[in-house]
């Protein structure tokens, strides 16, 4: 673990676009690792949220990954998911492999070489308790519960308000990672 990087995360107000990058892309890392080892295990643990809207372990699992994660590297950034929040905190995961597995990956993407109009958009800060995650975090379950994982993903859509006064949600960032591929 890269201790000197991660003691450089922000706590306080503001996140660099590039962190908030490395750190997403992190958690869906993660989180595809989740999906993929529920899928091969079998146990799916499948219920209904409505009318053919299936969810299973893995859903859970994952936005339980997004939740924690967020909330350890963005405290004031809201979040919210698909799935209920309250199921998946009695999901039993690993915190700490996850989140040492986390924090090893953030320095390997947040270090990527980048040209002069990509670090300064790499650099860009914005105030946590303006941004807002939106999680996805087993897209196309449907077709996860019944074997076909070509096109499952991980999603998480960053939004930041642009004014307090109307509702304006612009997407800055989308993280979408093949569960199949891991990337």
């Amino acid at each position: 673990i890269n201790a000197e990087y991660m003691g450089k995360m922000e706590t306080g107000s503001l996140v660099t676009v590039g962190k908030l990058i490395s750190v997403c892309v992190s958690m869906a890392i993660q989180a595809s690792k989740v999906i993929r080892e529920v899928h091969f295990s079998g146990h799916l643990a499948t219920t209904d949220k409505s009318y053919d809207n299936p969810c299973t372990r893995a859903d859970k699992m994952a936005q339980k990954i997004y939740l924690l994660g967020f909330k350890k590297y963005f405290p004031q950034m809201k979040v919210h998911g698909e799935e209920n929040d309250e199921d998946c905190h009695k999901m039993v995961i690993n915190e700490s492999e996850i989140f040492e597995r986390i924090s090893e990956t953030i320095p390997i993407i947040h270090e990527k070489p980048l040209s002069e109009s990509q670090k300064k958009i790499w650099n860009t800060q914005f105030e946590q308790n303006r941004l807002f995650a939106w999680i996805d975090p087993l897209d196309a379950t449907k077709e996860f519960t019944l074997g076909d994982v070509t096109n499952v993903t991980s999603l998480i859509g960053i939004t930041i308000a642009v004014s307090y006064t109307h509702l304006t949600l612009p997407t800055i960032l989308l993280v979408q990672i093949s569960v199949v591929a891991g990337t």
